[in-house]
């Protein structure tokens, strides 16, 4: 029996996503929880770090027409594309961090999304993708 080579599933999403991508920043803000008795109080701290991947917009932004088929597009409803600030990314798992619930993403043109949840696309324990909840800041 042969087995799924998930190295290459790996290695074909990490092609794709940092060819048709965009590079943004992932911004983590630690809780400042932790007291420094040398500095005498704890801090807010800010890393950073890129992630590649692509942004769109999730199933349940999408609008609903008059026959109410999913893509038919209805300005006068409040939940269409553009009034929507729910969004998901699939990023890149190999080489970079992985996103947290209430990590913050800015994409390449300087748009921020806070991250509502993560699900790890790991299959036989090779990390493929991160499939990212996001909501428009």
């Amino acid at each position: 029996m042969t087995t799924f080579d998930y190295g290459k599933m790996a290695t074909l999403a990490d092609t794709l996503l940092g060819k048709f991508g965009q590079t943004m920043t992932l911004l983590r803000t630690s809780d400042g929880s932790e007291y420094d008795p040398h500095e005498g109080g704890s801090y807010v701290t800010t890393t950073s770090s890129a992630v590649v991947g692509v942004i769109l917009p999730t199933a349940d932004a999408k609008v609903r027409g008059s026959e109410g088929a999913v893509g038919d597009f209805d300005n006068s409803s409040i939940g269409g594309l553009a009034a929507s600030k729910r969004r998901f990314a699939i990023l890149k798992a190999k080489d970079s961090t992985m996103p947290q619930v209430a990590d913050m993403i800015v994409d390449a043109v300087g748009d921020s999304y806070r991250v509502t949840g993560v699900t790890q696309v790991s299959p036989a324990g090779t990390d493929i993708i991160w499939r990212v909840g996001l909501e428009g800041a």
